[in-house]
């Protein structure tokens, strides 16, 4: 889809393209782009229109809140505000300790997936309690 655009949007590449079609069918093809350009124009007109009618709207709310002594960011309530800050949590002490499969000496606090070294060693009949520190 993007290639065809491309043709359209290249004057030396549209014709090249066209240059084997009879000019009646290029005339129709230039009638049916004008009326989808029409058409995409009456859309935006009537989207801009919409758009403008209720930017009014909004803009009388705001004047008669004034009129009233209302501050118009009063009413907007504030969720940062209301809100808890978020604690960050401390990181989980470490629980098993294991030596990896390249003879490291490595540690697991029990969350999340299960080392590779660990599983392997539960396979071959090693209790979890083996690993603890």
């Amino acid at each position: 889809m993007a290639d065809e655009l491309k043709l359209l949007n290249n004057i030396r590449s549209l014709r090249v393209a066209t240059r084997d079609f009879p000019l009646a069918f290029l005339e129709m093809v230039l009638q049916k782009v004008r009326l989808v350009i029409s058409e995409r124009r009456e859309q935006e007109l009537s989207r801009k229109k919409v758009q403008d009618e209720h930017n009014e709207r909004v803009e009388k709310l705001r004047l008669l809140l004034l009129e009233k002594g209302i501050d118009p960011a009063e009413l907007v309530t504030s969720t940062a505000d209301d809100e808890k800050p978020v604690k960050a949590r401390p990181p989980r002490t470490p629980r098993y300790k294991y030596r990896s499969e390249n003879g490291k000496t490595r540690t697991w606090t029990g969350q999340g997936r299960m080392p590779k070294a660990i599983a392997e060693q539960l396979a071959a009949g090693k209790s979890l309690d083996d690993f603890l520190i």
